[in-house]
C-alpha cells in the first residue's frame, strides 16, 4: 500500500501497485478490495525516467494499443501505435524535465499514468 486515506472516522481508502484500491468502513478493522475498479493493465519504468521509458503489459494484451504522451497542462506531444507487442520503448529524452501524462488505449479500456522525466 502507497496511501491511505480517511473520509470520516470509520470509512478509509488505501491504494497501492496495480491500481489496488481497499476500502473499510470499521475504522481499518478489515479493509475489501472496491469492486469495479479495474487493475491496471501497463506499467511504466523506468520511472522517473531520463532517456527511455518502456511501457510494459501485465495482461499480455495482443492487440492493437495507442500510447499518447501529454503536458501536464494538457497539450499533446507525442502519439504511438503498436500492434503485439508486451513492452513499447519510448525516447523521451527530447523532453524536459517535468511531470507528462500518458494515456494508453487499447479497445477495451483507456489508462492514464503520470510519467516523470529527470535527466
Amino acid at each position: 500500500m502507497s496511501s491511505l486515506c480517511f473520509t470520516d472516522a470509520n470509512t478509509g481508502y488505501a491504494v497501492g501497485n496495480y491500481g489496488t484500491i481497499l476500502k473499510t468502513t470499521n475504522g481499518g478493522n478489515v479493509f475489501v478490495e472496491e469492486n469495479g475498479l479495474p487493475r491496471t493493465s501497463f506499467r511504466l519504468f523506468p520511472n522517473p525516467a531520463g532517456r527511455k521509458v518502456a511501457i510494459a503489459n501485465n495482461l499480455k494484451w495482443s492487440g492493437e494499443t495507442s500510447v499518447t504522451l501529454y503536458e501536464i497542462s494538457g497539450k499533446q506531444l507525442m502519439h504511438f501505435q503498436y500492434r503485439n507487442r508486451q513492452v513499447f520503448e519510448m525516447d523521451v529524452n527530447s523532453l524536459s524535465n517535468g511531470l507528462y501524462m500518458l494515456r494508453i488505449q487499447t479497445p477495451e479500456a483507456v489508462e492514464s499514468k503520470k510519467l516523470l522525466i529527470q535527466h
